[in-house]
């Protein structure tokens, strides 16, 4: 059965095995080569004893005993001419064998010296050359030593070997067919063309000749191994898996097996079993690298990242330069918050390899999930040294740059990054927003728009077009977006916040407290609840508000503009002592908010504390240049009633524009006209008309003429423009006169 995984785990798993494959391949030539193909037969060198019996320790694979009796047949210095040139190829075999490739190099010199038309010492020195990776010059050697001797079977196994190892696997292939078509049953030459196989990417053809291999030796735990291998790479995973087993069941302790078995369940999804396997390899050698990294990638599968830190731990205490540990140990350490651990491993990383784009831009990362922000912008700066046109670096820089406000190169980053990039959301998103802090509605409405395109289920991105749009004065296109925000995402409080803003803009305050009440319910912002209380204000439910702003203001303490609403609140709700508190703590926290001076300063002009209302007034004239005159009558008539020195509040009074309302009403208090000319032609502005019936009652009462003033307050109180504060004043008035009852 045909078992195949698709994916990232896949890709990962096919890696290791491409891996695990050119080392496997690279051991099992080395190790036939030695053993059986890649060498030359050994010369006898006759009548000698001691070389006699070096010959028998050779093929017996005793190769330090043959070593030493060659050596010792040398050293008695009897063997001359070709004789002592068999020797030194003898004695070249056995420490080729062995592994020692430089000793035997000058044994095969010394041998090719003695006898440079030598096939055995050109073949010898040709594989010792290859042990030492000098491979042109092993070709060199071994082309000769087939040009000497045609028949030379162990030279040609080499030339193949050698090929293979150059990368030349079509050639290698070529090379072993030429092998079997004399010898078909050649088991070195079936296993190496197999291997060769691989190495061009071709199971169909490898796994053949790997079967072969068992057909001829059934018991042979290598040759289980190398079709696994096949198997494997063709992702035939059921099959693969039958052959390690194999191979682990004829030899137990077969650690590659038991590390591929644990990359096949790894790569069927089966963390578990694959872990497992791991430890069996492990059990054998608790060194073998793959399978610790092999076991770390199972155990985080699993979520036991304590058991894969110790892992990849322990391969750094092993090859503390793994490069592959330290990036899944930086990785894990990400993962799980431990910024500083990750950063000093990808310091190691880069310290080998300086030009590692990944591990700078991760540890880049690192540092800005760390909050450092500075650091981050340098790292991401060292990735574009590298990458200059890297998208992501750009992007990740320039969020970077913003979260140090410094928006200016934040735009440039994002600019980039879309150039780079031009499907980059996330770029046009963050620059998006920058224009949005910037007021520049058109290019961030352009940057939203362009989000939407690209992932219209963004619901951030429908959200802040929502916001433009809003502020561009289409705030029935801004509740659409914001509906379609909350379609795609129903528990977003702030799309339900600016839904609500946008609603109450249409003085749909009904659907603005729905708004708010949800995004309360969501996440409670000091925000939304102090704006869900505006709402109940706008519909007439003001107790009910007061609660909204006690909410808000717990939970932003500081906030004026809460203060400010709930003492208007306090003040409509007749709890005048509890709106002052508020109003002079929203004047605390921010000297300029106007609207709050002047609420406090009408209220106290209410409560008869005329001195602390003029104090506020003067202010107020400061602040709101536009209704300077206004405020400056406010002043002067609150001084006089306060029965204060009202000679600076009557010059400022007498610097205003008196041709411009309520000029007309100022040139009534500097003694320019009567109160009939002032009420003069307000008749048809019902807001005029109040304002100017509460000074001239002012007028009088200041003037001694108080008998026509009840009648003035009275006019503005039935003119019924509520909001301002000449109404609320000239009630004030009549209460104190016993006219109207609270």
């Amino acid at each position: 059965m045909r078992a195949r995984i698709r994916g990232k785990v896949l890709a990962g798993v096919q890696a290791k095995i491409r891996a695990a494959l050119t080392a496997s391949r690279r051991r099992l030539l080395s190790s036939v080569a030695a053993a059986a193909f890649a060498l030359p037969q050994p010369v006898l060198a006759a009548a000698i004893d001691d070389a006699a019996a070096g010959l028998v320790a050779f093929q017996a694979g005793k190769n330090a005993d043959a070593v030493s009796l060659f050596s010792r047949a040398i050293d008695s210095r009897e063997l001359t001419g070709n004789n002592l040139a068999a020797a030194y190829t003898n004695r070249g075999l056995a420490l080729t064998a062995a592994g020692s490739h430089t000793q035997a190099l000058a044994d095969f010199d010394r041998a090719v010296a003695l006898r440079p038309d030598s096939a055995a010492a050109l073949a010898g020195r040709g594989a010792a050359l290859r042990g030492l990776g000098r491979l042109d010059e092993a070709i060199a050697d071994l082309d000769k030593a087939v040009a000497n001797d045609p028949t030379d079977r162990a030279a040609r196994h080499t030339i193949a070997a050698v090929r293979f190892d150059q990368g030349m696997f079509q050639e290698a292939v070529n090379l072993y067919t030429e092998l079997l078509r004399a010898t078909p049953n050649d088991s070195v030459a079936l296993t190496n063309r197999g291997m060769a196989y691989l190495g061009l990417n071709d199971p169909p053809h490898a796994v053949p000749d790997f079967a072969a291999v068992i057909r001829l030796q059934p018991q042979n735990p290598v040759a289980h191994y190398n079709r696994g291998l096949g198997f494997a790479q063709a992702e035939i995973w059921d099959r693969a898996d039958a052959d390690f087993m194999m191979a682990t069941r004829l030899q137990p302790d077969f650690v590659e097996a038991h590390y591929q078995r644990g990359l096949n369940w790894t790569a069927r999804a089966k963390a578990d079993w694959a872990e497992e396997e791991f430890t069996f390899a492990l059990d054998s050698d608790p060194k073998h690298v793959p399978s610790l990294l092999g076991r770390a990638t199972a155990r985080k599968a699993r979520d036991n990242a304590a058991g894969a830190l110790a892992d990849l731990t322990a391969v750094l205490s092993i090859d503390p330069n793994n490069a592959e540990a330290l990036q899944a140990r930086a990785t894990l350490s990400l993962e799980r918050g431990a910024m500083n651990d990750a950063i000093r491993d990808y310091d190691r990383i880069i310290a080998a390899a300086p030009k590692n784009v990944s591990a700078l831009a991760n540890r880049a990362a690192a540092y800005g999930r760390l909050g450092d922000f500075a650091e981050a912008a340098r790292a991401y700066s060292q990735v574009l040294v590298l990458a200059p046109t890297d998208a992501r670096a750009l992007y990740a820089r320039g969020t970077a740059y913003r979260l140090l406000g410094r928006a200016a190169e934040a735009m440039t980053d994002f600019t980039a990054a879309i150039a780079a990039e031009p499907k980059l959301a996330e770029a046009y998103a963050e620059r998006g927003e920058l224009y949005l802090r910037d007021a520049k509605l058109a290019e961030a409405n352009a940057d939203f728009t362009a989000v939407i395109g690209l992932v219209p289920t963004y619901a951030g991105a429908w959200t802040n077009r929502g916001i433009v749009r809003h502020r561009q004065g289409d705030t029935a296109g801004a509740v659409r977006d914001f509906d379609a925000a909350i379609a795609l995402a129903p528990r977003s409080a702030p799309a339900y916040y600016n839904r609500g803003n946008a609603h109450a803009a249409l003085g749909d305050y009904t659907h603005a407290l729905e708004d708010y009440t949800a995004a309360v319910a969501i996440a409670p912002t000091a925000e939304a609840q102090h704006n869900r209380a505006n709402a109940l204000v706008a519909l007439g439910r003001s107790d009910d508000a007061l609660p909204a702003y006690d909410a808000a203001i717990a939970l932003s303490p500081n906030f004026a503009l809460a203060h400010y609403n709930r003492g208007v609140a306090y003040n409509r709700a007749g709890k005048p002592e509890q709106a002052l508190a508020d109003l002079s703590r929203a004047v605390e926290l921010n000297a300029a908010f106007a609207p709050a001076r002047l609420e406090g300063a009408a209220l106290r002009f209410e409560q008869g504390n005329f001195a602390a209302a003029a104090d506020d007034f003067a202010v107020a004239a400061r602040l709101d240049p536009a209704q300077a005159t206004r405020w400056h009558l406010w002043r002067y008539v609150a001084a006089q009633r306060a029965g204060a020195n009202a000679t600076e509040a009557r010059a400022a009074l007498a610097l205003q524009d008196r041709t411009q309302w309520p000029g007309p009403l100022a040139a009534l208090f500097l003694g320019e006209i009567d109160p009939e000319a002032a009420l003069a032609g307000t008749e048809d502005n019902p807001e005029r008309a109040t304002m100017a019936r509460f000074f001239a009652g002012e007028y009088l009462l200041l003037n001694k003429q108080g008998e026509g003033a009840p009648a003035l307050f009275a006019g503005a109180v039935q003119e019924g423009v509520r909001a301002g504060y000449e109404y609320a004043a000239a009630r004030a008035e009549l209460k104190r006169m016993g006219l109207l009852a609270n």
